[in-house]
């Protein structure tokens, strides 16, 4: 989005090829960007303006492209657009970002529910230089006003009340709008942030490996025994969700930080008997529920209570699914309590999530295995997932 939104061109190296990603490149292509795919790149040639869209645009599940292309279209466009995006994300949470963007002078109208897509998007009118929002639902609100900002004619001053539930991933947006030719100041709190008026520009950027989706990999050795090396992401990541490595060392697993990579051996026997709070790394909350029944002791998952508003309520389906498959577990507002067992192998449906069908292919290779309805969900981040699995060794039958 930053290089659809530079005049010129930029080239970015290693890109995720999956549903979220297409559908962002698709809703740029329909704003007049051309974007050409060539292996795992892509190159932007963004105009510096956008051009109205022949027919709606169309965010499908992805809820990093609804909230963060809307704030930037919703204070940068001259002509009106609309929004739509898939029944699921329908139903996350968007209105504390609409009404902060509107409160920055963006024209927004709901052509259903108040505060949720499908919506529509007018020219920008005249509005305060300061806005205030709350943290604790969704860092994305905050890293789509910040994205959004540059457009203004004026500095802007954005104040964050209750804290910012993964501020690790606000730092990751200001460093990737620094490289992108913007200027931003940030308390050491994270609490106040003061954006210039600046226009994005060109850039050639290398894109991360997904910490996130490393961490079923991980989990893959760490309940086996097994060994795995990351080849292509770095501990010093900025990304939260490599805290994971710190969780499975508590649990007993070797991690080595070699030339080569992140190295991780599985022990014997993964250990238990803590709480773990992981509101900074919540992405990987389920990767952990998963293991748990394999523990020798209980484990504690807390502050996470945000993720029952994501593709499912996590936490309720998990508790659901962990119950179903034999496992003791209590459940709580902000997290789980799970017990040492041994899983029976059952069907279990996934909710159309994709964290929750990749954890849940980690307790089957751990257990007796295990039936996973709509396991094409997949797609929305990782879309090689069972292929990757097949890679290892692991039977997979689709059916």
């Amino acid at each position: 989005m930053m290089a659809a939104a530079a005049k010129g061109i930029s080239h970015l190296d290693s890109f995720l090829k999956c549903d979220d990603s297409y559908w962002c490149i698709q809703a740029l292509r329909q704003l007049g960007v051309n974007i050409y795919e060539e292996g795992d790149s892509l190159t932007v040639i963004g105009r510096g303006e956008w051009v109205e869209p022949k027919k709606s645009l169309f965010v499908g599940s992805a809820g990093t492209t609804g909230r963060f292309l809307t704030s930037m279209l919703a204070l940068s466009t001259t002509v009106s657009m609309c929004l739509g995006a898939s029944e699921q994300l329908m139903k996350r949470p968007m209105k504390p970002l609409l009404d902060a963007l509107m409160t920055l002078g963006a024209t927004i109208s709901y052509e259903g529910v108040m505060g949720c897509f499908p919506l529509t998007i007018r020219p920008r009118q005249q509005g305060c230089s300061s806005v205030t929002l709350s943290g604790a639902q969704s860092s994305q609100f905050i890293s789509g006003l910040l994205m959004a900002c540059p457009f203004l004619p004026h500095a802007t001053e954005i104040i964050v009340e209750n804290g910012i539930v993964q501020s690790d991933y606000v730092a990751m947006t200001i460093a990737m709008m620094k490289s992108f030719g913007i200027s931003i100041k940030a308390s050491l709190a994270m609490d106040r942030f003061t954006v210039l008026p600046g226009l994005y520009r060109p850039t050639d950027y290398s894109i991360e490996a997904d910490a996130s989706t490393a961490s079923y990999f991980l989990a893959l050795a760490a309940v086996t025994g097994g060994e795995i090396c990351l080849s292509n992401l770095r501990y010093d990541t900025l990304q939260p969700d490599i805290q994971f490595l710190s969780i499975l060392e508590r649990m007993g697993c070797e991690v080595d930080v070699m030339s080569r990579g992140i190295i991780l051996n599985g022990p014997a026997q993964l250990k238990g008997g803590f709480s773990v709070d992981m509101k900074t790394c919540s992405d990987v909350a389920l990767t952990l529920a998963a293991l748990a029944p394999f523990a020798d002791k209980p484990i504690e998952i807390r502050g996470v209570e945000h993720i029952r508003k994501h593709e499912s309520d996590r936490l309720s389906v998990m508790a659901e699914a962990l119950r179903r498959l034999g496992i003791q577990v209590e459940e709580y507002s902000d997290g789980l309590k799970i017990y040492p067992g041994k899983p029976q192998k059952r069907e279990i449906n996934s909710h159309d999530d994709h964290r929750m069908a990749m954890s849940l292919a980690v307790l089957g290779v751990a257990g007796p295995g295990i039936e996973i309805s709509n396991p094409g969900c997949v797609s929305k981040t990782c879309p090689s997932f069972f292929e990757e699995l097949r890679k290892l060794g692991i039977t997979v039958h689709e059916r």
